[in-house]
């Protein structure tokens, strides 16, 4: 796959002294981003359930352009024991894009029924008989190919063929996406050590009619001891609650626009007789047999924007002079979560094991989704000056939802509760330590380390029960006596290879991968030689408990307000220790020290071959594109 971006952006900012007791400011960005990308191949995708995704890329060619826009303008004000601060926000994405994703056509080989077993070559074969999975319906499919004869009755052929379609030949659309904010809050000092914060934001965005989305807000600082004196107090217990608001991304919406059946069409064939590795099949080629209802996306016109209720507090100890350690509770709890919901979803009757697709399959963005979560954060600092700086924190995490976001589609399109359990972003524990020691000789030494427990995952089956290419259901606890019939037994415990309508599944996310860890470290010497630079003014201390979720991640930097912040100057591994004007730094870094492979969540396929083994890299901060150790060396000059 061949891509090329490209990004300039513009940013201008004034700051007003209206008086003394009056600042505002006043913020615009703007940012032109476009990004190509052309396949190296246009044959069809192949994509074998629980495998491996062969054959060309489903990306296909695409050209998008994004022209974002943001102003922001804020006023301070001090009046007496109160520090008031207002203002808004707005920001506007103009977004056009095309493309011609899917137009390759896409096979897609999942789990079924031996047709060569006696009595399960029937449309509603009983649940005992032995399944073919994907990766051999994909094997008999290439012999039979090879031979010149019918797959249909070996159990070969894929399960769906999906293509998406424009007789232009790709699909362009484009949209304006705008949301604006308003807010005001007030920090009064009631006492000396006692400081209470309150506000209110109202947030909207057009493409959705939900407009009423106000966010109240309050907060207590509470420093205890100092005796009652100019003395800082080395506690302080901070409190908070709040409404945060998500937004329904430009990206979203513009999915939508693609995907409803007049811009592009998306139709999905069953059980395909046909199979061409190297040219896609048309809507004009395919049997008059075949069923190939179309694929629309849609918004429920009631859709809700989502929002998190979170409570919170902190209780804040300064240990010494340079060492600081806060223990945080935080509990969230998500309302009107998105999720995309199987519409028109046809219920199974039996004797029947799977339903036939509807015409035309409809997918509906909704927001009835929940989630609650709790979490404890212990944060610890140590710093003296120049030679050492140590920073970490630990957070326990429990999180319940019954959506991973608005592209997740329930297991079961009639009652989304089946789907409530442990969260995806239900990490048990999160430890992260970074810092930067002054060693002799001017050597500066950083480690960056990063350490979690293992993500949740499920175990399925391989079936598509609602006919719709959805292969997410979940597997159903079986006996693990010798010579039982549609059963197997593995590390996880013994399961039925074949979930039927009604039958009680294991719950979601039930199971936990492989933790993970990784090590970065820098040793560094700078020279510096000039002028000294001038000495700046210290930013001052940090404001009341800012609160937000969800994810598990560790606090936010103090002040928070409308452009939060963390530690300046310093960067992941320190800043430039030099005073000086001139400064030459020559560095050694080395990424993943332990040469720790960090593997991604093992498959949960029943039915392929490669159950229970990880065969992808986890990726983000664990993990590079070959997952082995990297040292580089860099020489940087500053001024």
């Amino acid at each position: 796959m061949g891509l090329v971006s490209s990004e300039h952006s513009a940013q201008i900012s004034d700051t007003q002294v209206v008086s003394s007791r009056t600042i505002n400011e006043t913020r615009f960005q703007f940012v032109h981003e476009t990004v190509t990308q052309n396949p190296l191949s246009t044959s069809p995708t192949i994509q074998i359930q629980g495998a491996f995704v062969g054959g060309g890329s489903s990306g296909g060619f695409s050209n998008d352009t994004q022209k974002r826009y943001e102003l922001q303008n804020i006023t301070f004000m001090t009046f007496g024991k109160h520090a008031i601060k207002y203002g808004g926000r707005l920001r506007a994405t103009n977004m056009e894009n095309d493309s011609n994703a899917r137009f390759n056509g896409v096979y897609n080989f999942g789990s079924r029924p031996d047709p060569t077993v006696a009595g399960c070559n029937v449309p509603n074969p009983p649940s005992t008989c032995p399944q073919i999975s994907g990766i051999q319906a994909y094997q008999i499919t290439l012999m039979d190919v090879q031979n010149g004869t019918s797959f249909a009755t070996n159990g070969g052929g894929a399960s769906f063929y999906s293509l998406n379609f424009n007789p232009a030949g790709s699909a362009n659309a484009a949209l304006t996406w705008v949301d604006g904010a308003l807010f005001l809050q007030d920090d009064w000092r009631l006492k000396p050590n006692v400081t209470l914060s309150y506000g209110l934001r109202y947030e909207t965005q057009n493409n959705l009619g939900d407009h009423a989305d106000f966010a109240p807000r309050i907060g207590l600082a509470w420093g205890i001891g100092g005796n009652g004196k100019n003395k800082s107090p080395k506690t302080v217990l901070r409190a908070g609650y709040g409404i945060f608001y998500d937004r329904f991304s430009a990206d979203l919406a513009l999915q939508q626009e693609l995907q409803n059946g007049v811009i592009q069409q998306q139709f999905l064939v069953q059980n395909p007789p046909f199979f061409d590795p190297n040219q896609t099949v048309v809507p004009s080629q395919f049997p008059q047999s075949a069923s190939s209802p179309q694929t629309i996306y849609r918004l429920n016109p009631n859709l809700r924007t989502p929002y998190v209720m979170q409570t919170g507090a902190t209780l804040e100890r300064q240990l010494t002079k340079s060492a600081n350690l806060s223990v945080t509770y935080l509990h969230s709890r998500g309302l009107h979560q998105f999720f995309t919901s199987f519409t028109n979803a046809v219920p199974i009757v039996p004797p029947a094991t799977s339903a036939q697709p509807p015409s035309p399959i409809t997918y509906q963005y909704e927001s009835g989704g929940i989630f609650k979560q709790n979490q404890l954060i212990v944060n610890s600092s140590v710093r003296m000056g120049q030679k050492l700086s140590l920073f970490g924190y630990y957070t326990l995490n429990y999180a319940n939802s019954d959506t991973s976001g608005a592209g997740s589609i329930p297991s079961n399109p009639f009652d989304i509760t089946q789907d409530y359990g442990r969260a995806s972003f239900d990490v048990r524990h999160r430890v992260f330590f970074g810092g930067t020691v002054g060693l002799p000789m001017g050597f500066r030494m950083s480690p960056f380390m990063i350490a979690s427990s293992g993500s949740p995952f499920n175990i399925t089956t391989g079936q598509d029960l609602y006919g719709n290419a959805v292969f997410n259901t979940r597997a159903t606890f079986g006996s693990c006596s010798n010579g039982a019939v549609g059963v197997k037994d593995t590390a996880y415990g013994c399961f039925n290879l074949v979930t039927l309508p009604g039958q009680t599944v294991i719950p979601i996310n039930d199971f936990t991968g492989p933790g993970r860890f990784t090590l970065n470290f820098r040793l560094s010497k700078t020279f510096g030689f000039g002028q000294k630079k001038e000495a700046t003014a210290a930013g001052g201390p940090g404001g009341a408990m800012v609160v937000r979720g969800p994810g598990g991640g560790g606090p936010r930097g103090g002040g928070g307000g409308e452009h939060g912040g963390g530690e300046r100057g310093g960067g992941m591994f320190g800043g430039n220790p030099s005073n000086q004007r001139y400064s030459l730094t020559f560095s050694v870094n080395a990424r993943n020290v332990f040469n720790n492979v960090n593997v991604a969540n093992p498959i949960g396929n029943l039915s392929s071959p490669l159950f229970g083994q990880s065969n992808a890299l986890v990726g983000g901060p664990f993990s590079s594109s070959t997952a082995n150790r990297r040292i580089d060396l860099q020489v940087s000059f500053n001024f």
